[in-house]
């Protein structure tokens, strides 16, 4: 293989590479536009998980991303078009980290609910370890919490999706006797009118609306 070629052999194979870290990078929109319209196969659900060590596999598939993308602007066109593909390159690894939009709690439960009945299940009869923060979660389910945990008391089991600076929370309920769980202390914010999902499941403190963000 003479020079040329090889030079045309790596170009490829960089493309390759970046097209697959940038489709990495990206899979939390990607894998959460399909699964609210319930077109992701189920073998593809933890792409959807936007906790835990996915999140600094997409920072690293972001990265490499941006890199190749780069060497291969300044390999096939101009070094002067290496700087603008180096500026949008890493606009578009910053918008990629930044999570996909807010569906709405009914249809994110509806995303997560196999894995939230599975947690649910386990720890629905089981008293809370001596932490603030409740009891860890198993590594497959910690991606259900904000914190990796869940909070459970008198067969209700709170899993926070997000926490406030000093305190305040929000999330998913899960209750045993089918009762809303109002007035439960969300660290330090109370439960007012959670919202019905299905039987024996609620939302609390979490924006009832699709929107950008949570």
């Amino acid at each position: 293989m003479d020079a040329a070629h090889a030079r045309r052999a790596w170009s490829v194979l960089a493309a390759v590479a970046a097209a697959s870290a940038w489709a990495l990078a990206w899979s939390a929109h990607w894998s959460w536009s399909l699964a609210v319209r319930h077109a992701l196969p189920a073998d593809l659900s933890v792409l959807t998980h936007l906790r835990g060590p996915l999140g600094a596999v997409r920072a690293v598939a972001a990265l490499v991303g941006a890199v190749l993308t780069v060497w291969l602007v300044a390999r096939l066109a101009s070094r002067g078009w290496a700087v603008v593909a180096c500026l949008v390159s890493a606009f578009v690894a910053l918008c990629a980290l930044s999570g996909p939009p807010w569906y709405g709690p009914r249809a994110t439960f509806e995303v997560m609910r196999a894995d939230l009945v599975e947690a649910a299940a386990q720890r629905v009869d089981q008293v809370d370890a001596d932490s603030y923060l409740g009891t860890r979660l198993p590594a497959h389910l910690a991606a259900l919490s904000e914190s990796g945990t869940t909070l459970t008391r008198d067969g209700t089991v709170f899993f926070p999706q997000w926490f406030g600076i000093p305190d305040d929370a929000g999330g998913y309920f899960y209750t045993a006797s089918g009762e809303p769980p109002t007035g439960w202390d969300m660290f330090g914010e109370p439960c007012t009118e959670p919202l019905p999902l299905e039987p024996h499941w609620w939302a609390c403190g979490m924006n009832p609306l699709p929107a950008a963000s949570w």
